[in-house]
């Protein structure tokens, strides 16, 4: 699972930014990005991350692949 990967690719498809995503995750820019260097991340968040997307959790994961 490379988290990082499925939040750039999702944020692509939907041309939504960082901000968006932080504001939609309630975290800071800060935390986005370093999501973003990451290739894992615990449960609930990944859970939080795939529903700002409206997306399911193996769709949002299988975006990495």
């Amino acid at each position: 699972m490379n988290v990082g990967k499925s939040i750039k690719v999702a944020s692509a498809q939907r041309e939504v930014d960082t901000r968006w995503l932080s504001e939609q995750l309630h975290v800071s820019i800060t935390r986005i990005n370093t999501l973003k260097s990451n290739t894992h991340c615990n449960t609930k968040l990944l859970e939080r991350i795939a529903e700002a997307f409206e997306m399911t959790v193996s769709d949002f994961v299988a975006l990495a692949e």
